[in-house]
């Protein structure tokens, strides 16, 4: 329909077939934001990296080698235990240093750590 440029037939077949009755979304905004830094880490030696996204299982790999080690991390959801799982790894032992750090988009908002400090 949208390609015979017929977009007020093709919107109310959508709103027949695809949305909810009555019509609604959830609201959607992040808590915040993960990041991870692979401290140590020559981003210039870094040779054959890869991605990989398993949607069935919810999972995203990225794998790549640096220095002549391999680095692996896998990042698994779960809705309905309302999970966000990261497993970094790197082969060898002393060879995973990372540091972990939460960002927000709302720059007003303050954190403090659990236990008071």
């Amino acid at each position: 329909m949208l390609s015979e440029r017929k977009q007020a037939a093709a919107e109310e077949l959508a709103m027949e077939r695809f949305m909810s009755v009555p019509p609604r979304r959830k609201p959607y905004q992040s808590f915040a934001d993960l990041l991870i830094e692979r401290t140590g880490l020559d981003a210039a030696a870094v040779t054959g990296y890869r991605r990989s996204l398993d949607i069935e299982n919810a999972v995203a790999r990225v794998q790549f080698s640096a220095d002549g080690i391999e680095h692996s991390q896998e990042v698994f959801a779960s809705f309905p235990a309302q999970v966000l799982a990261v497993r970094l790894a790197a082969s060898g032992t002393g060879n995973l240093s990372v540091a972990a750090r939460f960002g927000t988009s709302h720059p007003s908002q303050v954190s403090t750590e659990a236990g008071g400090a």
